[in-house]
């Protein structure tokens, strides 16, 4: 039976409860009450990022670069809608983490990837531990695949203006449309999880970062405090262009800058952040949900109701060994932490 047309809420619900189904083990999970656990397809190998069409169908996206279509009736098509797995780095926790499509999909067919660019193009990737950049491109759907003709690099042509990745983890995660049509874009500190990183070289790899991306940004998880990088934040920029916006809050009348392009800073993985749903009152950007990745004792759930410094201190990841305490006030209307909750994993 065909899957019914759904709304833009139900459908972030539904893909929650995909994902849950594709990554599970036969036996059903424990769910909230009012939820349910059910198979809706399965055959794929790591999806990590669901996003549909007007009309219904689903893209799932695989860590590896490959795009997959899923009818209205749960059929996987056996020709992927994309395969960029010779351009994308899938070590680790590295490789295709977001997809989105534009307001405007209906007309003009855009579909955006982010993901982490190989160090050497073609398979297999090269190791976990290799430098390696963040970038968005933009590509228009035609029927059952994307029309390779049609490549636009929004961010990140090179290392010189990616996302700065100098370790197998906090790369990159989310990318989605703010209610304003800017396009906003996750991306982790690029820092060793594995020990307090101040950008020391500790490691054979570690030497590499200064020599992808220059002396300014090999400063480890203090990347996240400094607007010399695009690690550790959410990004706001042009869909188009890839440039940030005059009203950002480090706009510094180059929109091609790194601390131009900055809404949200502070951040150690913002690998899922999400849009809160405009109110009849409001307008602009929106309110974000931000999923930080902690340490090994607290992750981290932040509001951002508009651009500005993520503030952690002592109550939050302050407590985990490695963490950077970070004692900028902020105002309250901007950024704050709202939830944490224990982990025993990095």
């Amino acid at each position: 039976m065909p899957l019914p047309r759904l709304v833009p809420a139900v459908r972030r619900l539904f893909s929650a409860i995909l994902l849950v189904a594709l990554l599970s083990s036969s036996s059903a999970a424990i769910v909230p009450f009012g939820f349910s656990d059910e198979l809706v397809a399965d055959g794929f190998n790591l999806p990590v990022r669901v996003v549909y069409e007007p009309n219904g169908r689903a893209f799932v996206g695989e860590k590896s670069g490959l795009v997959w279509i899923m009818d209205l009736g749960g059929t996987v098509l056996a020709t992927p809608l994309a395969d960029l797995r010779d351009e994308v780095h899938a070590q680790h926790d590295k490789g295709l983490l977001g997809i989105t499509l534009d307001p405007d999909y209906t007309n003009n067919g855009y579909i955006y990837f982010l993901y982490n660019v190989d160090p050497v193009f073609g398979e297999p990737d090269e190791a976990s531990e290799s430098a390696t950049f963040g970038r968005v491109t933009r590509y228009t759907v035609v029927g059952d695949q994307i029309d390779l003709a049609t490549r636009h690099v929004v961010l990140g042509h090179d290392a010189s203006d990616g996302i700065a990745n100098c370790h197998k983890s906090h790369s990159i995660g989310t990318i989605l449309f703010g209610h304003d049509g800017s396009l906003l874009v996750g991306s982790g500190d690029g820092a060793h999880y594995d020990f307090v990183d101040g950008g020391q070289d500790q490691t054979a790899f570690d030497p590499e970062c200064a020599t992808s991306f220059g002396a300014a940004q090999d400063s480890g998880a203090i990347r996240s405090q400094i607007l010399l990088t695009l690690a550790g934040r959410v990004l706001r920029i042009d869909p188009v262009t890839g440039d940030g916006y005059a009203d950002n809050p480090w706009y510094d009348g180059d929109p091609t800058s790194f601390a131009s392009k900055a809404w949200a800073i502070g951040l150690r993985n913002p690998f899922r952040f999400t849009l809160r749903p405009l109110q009849a009152s409001q307008s602009g950007v929106g309110s974000l949900f931000i999923g930080d990745v902690g340490y090994n004792t607290w992750e981290e759930l932040n509001v951002a109701r508009g651009g500005g410094r993520i503030l952690v201190g002592r109550a939050t990841k302050g407590t985990s060994r490695g963490a950077v305490t970070r004692t900028t006030p902020i105002p309250r209307d901007f950024v704050r932490a709202c939830h944490r909750t224990r982990s025993t994993v990095p």
